[in-house]
């Protein structure tokens, strides 16, 4: 027998907002007047119409043997009744969503497809595999889809080539990145660490699986001699992408660091102060910059232009070798100009107007969320275009210093499902 909050949770899924129970009552009066105070709330520009035909609408009936049934009436006070008084069987729950009587055909087989979407056991006679007479019998194909059949089996597909890489991998994994996926793996929480740095490679990095290694890498450590106990990082170079940690003293709670753009977080809020923007964050505004120590300052604005922070084994340009207007960008860094030249004229003016061309690496910080509120993190319009402009800046600058200790096994798991 289904909870109240089952049956809640199956309605709104449905599509249905109103629901009350009914066991024991015949007039569902105070249903009606609930739909149509949210009506005049949430969906206004059905208010004339529920005037006009004020108990019309799609209704779903749990009874208590566990059958759902949906169904269409102009006029929920007879149509109810009508069931009851069959003595066929009890209703516990009743929900109703208004619909005016010149839409119920359509609206009722939509919310009938969704209940089959959703694999209930519906009532209805459509569906009745013993009632030969009203209905034909279904077919397979006209419940499941042959696209839906095709997408499944292709899953599987998919999912035995990742199975049979997995294989081929493992044999031929060093002996430390097997013992650093062991290791990983007896973490009481590796499935989540494992399913957020997903869901940072998926949403900050641009094509992730054509860069792995190359221009990205992923290690696995449970053990360290500070106090922080990294579980695990992605590098671009030296440049840290994200990093998910714990400390030796609360080893249960869980810790994301990430780089993100300042100047791009203080132009979106304004002169809001950006702690009090983003509660659940800490920031350090400035790991790589020199502040002004005199007024904590660390903005670039009146820094000298030539001291541009140098990645390992780069070269930088003259501030008068690059275009007007790019003189604290990325072309700066000579392996960026070379590539720049090498394209057509709009693509070079695409990349002198792009945003991530203009990322200074003076201004880049970090941030510190618990791992629970990395997903709130990575869906902020203001935090996410940041976090993705710092990455994408150390992506193009940094050399792949770390390649040795990319652990191949972490990354095909981490990209599997990308």
């Amino acid at each position: 027998m289904r909870t109240f909050e089952e049956i809640q949770h199956i309605a709104i899924e449905l599509g249905f907002r109103s629901l009350m129970p009914c066991s024991g009552i015949h007039n569902p009066k105070k249903l009606c007047e609930l739909e149509r105070q949210r009506i005049a709330v949430e969906e206004p520009q059905w208010a004339d119409k529920t005037e006009e035909a004020p108990n019309s609408g799609i209704y779903c009936q749990f009874r208590s043997n566990g059958d759902i049934y949906i169904g269409k009436t102009t006029d929920l006070l007879r149509r109810h009744p009508s069931h009851i008084e069959r003595r066929q069987y009890t209703v516990d729950f009743l929900a109703f969503r208004f619909c005016p009587p010149d839409g119920l055909d359509d609206e009722e087989k939509c919310f009938i497809d969704r209940g089959i979407a959703l694999h209930l056991d519906l009532a209805n006679k459509v569906y009745n595999w013993d009632d030969t007479e009203d209905t034909p019998t279904p077919t397979y194909d006209s419940v499941v889809s042959i696209v839906q059949q095709e997408t499944h089996f292709n899953q599987l597909v998919q999912r035995t080539k990742g199975d049979m890489a997995w294989q081929t991998l493992s044999r031929t994994a060093r002996s430390w990145e097997v013992a650093e996926w062991d290791a990983f793996m007896i973490t009481p929480a590796h499935e989540q660490i494992l399913a957020h740095a997903r869901e940072f490679v998926s949403l900050i990095l641009p094509q992730p699986h054509r860069s792995v290694e190359t221009f990205w890498q992923i290690s696995l450590a449970s053990v360290s001699s500070s106090a922080v106990v990294p579980h695990l990082t992605i590098w671009s170079g030296i440049s840290l992408l994200l990093k998910i940690f714990s400390f030796y003293s609360a080893p249960s709670a869980l810790w994301a660091m990430m780089p993100f753009y300042v100047p791009w977080v203080k132009r979106c809020i304004g002169d809001q102060d950006i702690a009090t923007a983003f509660p659940w964050v800490s920031f350090d505004l400035n790991p790589l910059g020199k502040p002004d120590k005199s007024t904590g300052d660390s903005s670039t604005e009146n820094a000298d232009p030539n001291a541009l922070i140098r990645p390992i084994g780069t070269s930088v340009l003259p501030v008068e070798a690059v275009p007007a207007g790019c003189e604290r960008s990325l072309l700066r860094y000579q392996h960026l100009y070379r590539y720049y030249q090498t394209l057509p004229e709009a693509d070079q003016a695409i990349m002198r107007a792009s945003p991530i061309t203009h990322v200074d690496l003076r201004e880049i910080g970090t941030l510190t969320v618990p791992l629970t509120m990395m997903t709130d993190t990575l869906i902020n319009t203001v935090l996410t275009p940041a976090v993705a402009l710092a990455a994408m800046a150390f992506l193009k600058t940094d050399p792949a210093v770390h390649q040795t200790s990319h652990n191949r096994l972490a990354a095909h798991k981490l990209l599997l499902h990308v």
